[in-house]
């Protein structure tokens, strides 16, 4: 079985007799803290039902006081599921201690962006919170998808399920073996999703103090450290390992060797930044990384004065010390453009995204 494929080539619906409920929980007290539909669960949830035939719908909660209430009747489900934002987690795994306890067999599963990105601080993470059993890292659709089915299959034995190494779906195993998969294939059409709007699931949430979201598209072409879709999983565009804001590349210059990557305007913005692509630490730059950075530097000088003979030279330099180096490749493609359509008089330089 390939669970690292996308589910919308399977040929068939499997059975799966479990409870599942969701949630993205707010803070109520003094105002909505989060006070939007909680589409992102919503769609996990029409996802997850059109790869699996579950006994009953996928019950989503956004209001701490209905999921108490429902944790009050008394029926335990068989997998919970929480949306982990840095301004829900403290509340979110309140409710998955409470759970635990009330219910020490149902299965808690976390996901969401509030997630370290290295594995030693997933570890930590982890660790550190014993109550979540998995942990769905990246796009939730297909890992939490594949996570039921294998609980369903497997008679929800957590620590088989664990054993088995689900992309994208991290865990601690009993033994304190860890778990930290590569991260599962991106869903490319978002049409594969079934609305959570059009087929009714979040009907409940439109009761005039939620907003409704849609997602048109994901991910994001830049790798901005502060932020994290900034990482390779996400970054479309550079195609380079970490990308600095000018901001952040002066505070960390005494302890980096980095490259000056391009100015941009961001799609929705008008103030133009300069982004920078950090190399290594301080010191530390192999040969070919020094060759690579001073002819990307001629490079962009030479594009900036619009002399695309010697930019094109300097570009494939660069690819000649790293064949596989992005924002080489990106130039050289804006290079063949602006030959053959040129820029205006008042050219800038500056590349102006017009989509994120």
């Amino acid at each position: 079985m390939n669970i690292g494929k996308a589910a919308s080539s399977a040929p068939s619906k499997r059975q799966a007799n479990l409870a599942v409920w969701l949630a993205d929980l707010t803070y109520t007290q003094q105002t909505i803290a989060a006070d939007v539909i909680p589409q992102a669960i919503g769609g996990i949830a029409t996802f997850t039902e059109a790869q699996i035939r579950l006994a009953q719908p996928i019950r989503i909660f956004k209001y701490p006081e209905r999921l108490t209430e429902a944790i009050g009747h008394g029926i335990p489900p068989d997998v919970v599921g929480f949306s982990n934002y840095i301004w829900n987690c403290s509340l979110s795994y309140e409710f998955a201690l409470l759970i635990k306890r009330r219910w020490p067999g149902t299965v808690v599963v976390f996901g969401g962006p509030n997630y370290p990105v290295l594995a030693e601080e997933q570890s930590a993470f982890l660790r550190s919170h014993p109550a979540i059993d998995f942990y769905v890292q990246k796009e939730g659709e297909l890992a939490f998808s594949q996570l039921v089915i294998m609980l369903s299959e497997l008679g929800a034995d957590v620590e088989a399920v664990k054993a088995i190494g689900i992309p994208s779906v991290h865990a601690i195993a009993s033994d304190g073996a860890e778990y930290l998969t590569p991260t599962i294939e991106r869903i490319r059409d978002l049409c594969e999703i079934p609305s959570p709007y059009t087929t009714g699931r979040l009907d409940e949430f439109f009761d005039g103090v939620l907003m409704p979201i849609v997602q048109t598209n994901r991910g994001c072409p830049f790798g901005c450290t502060f932020c994290v879709e900034g990482v390779r999983y996400y970054n479309k565009v550079y195609r380079s390992s970490i990308i600095l804001s000018e901001e952040t590349f002066k505070l960390a210059q005494d302890v980096i060797e980095a490259r000056e990557l391009d100015i941009i305007t961001a799609a929705g913005k008008t103030e133009p930044i300069r982004i920078y692509e950090a190399m290594s630490r301080a010191g530390e730059l192999k040969p070919a990384q020094i060759a690579l950075r001073d002819l990307s530097a001629e490079g962009l000088a030479a594009y900036r004065l619009r002399n695309w003979d010697d930019a094109q030279s300097r570009f494939e330099g660069c690819l000649r010390h790293a064949p596989e180096d992005g924002p080489s490749q990106l130039f050289l493609g804006r290079i063949a453009t602006l030959r053959n359509q040129a820029p205006s008089a008042d050219w800038d330089g500056i590349w102006r995204f017009s989509e994120k």
